[in-house]
């Protein structure tokens, strides 16, 4: 029997579930085998670890206390939804928008506006139209 297959049978080994053949095959085996006998080990190891952490239970006395302090700052941190919602928040979106287009508008005043807009010469107008038709466009063949 190789490493691989005597590792492929180490849950049924533990759990009795082998037939006599192998059984003697596998136990000869670890008997022969250190590397195989410390992954078995480790197996039943983690078995019993598993099995364990199963078994644990939760102290039903920690839910109550920690479903009771949450109930308890529930009631002390209660505010009046009605006040909040109903008319103060639309009062202050609405003030933060009067405020927020008021300094846009002093902004706007103090930096001068936007500056006037000079005429631009004809000719320079035609020469950026000029710029953009085609050459082949203009010839006359």
């Amino acid at each position: 029997m190789n490493c691989s297959s005597c590792q492929r049978e180490f849950e049924a080994y533990r759990s009795g579930a082998l037939p006599g053949d192998q059984r003697t095959k596998v136990e000869a085996h670890l008997k022969d085998c250190r590397k195989c006998m410390e992954q078995y080990r480790l197996f039943v190891l983690t078995e019993r670890v598993i099995g364990e952490e199963k078994e644990v239970q939760s102290n039903p006395f920690l839910q109550t206390r920690i479903m009771a302090e949450i109930e308890r700052a529930a009631v002390i941190l209660q505010v009046p939804v009605f006040t909040w919602s109903r008319f103060l928040k639309p009062v202050m979106i609405a003030a933060s928008l009067a405020v927020a287009m008021l300094a846009g508008i002093t902004i706007g005043n103090a930096t001068g506006g936007a500056p006037a807009r000079q005429s631009i010469p004809e000719e320079l107008a035609l020469m950026d139209d000029l710029s953009l038709e085609s050459v082949v466009l203009l010839s006359h063949d």
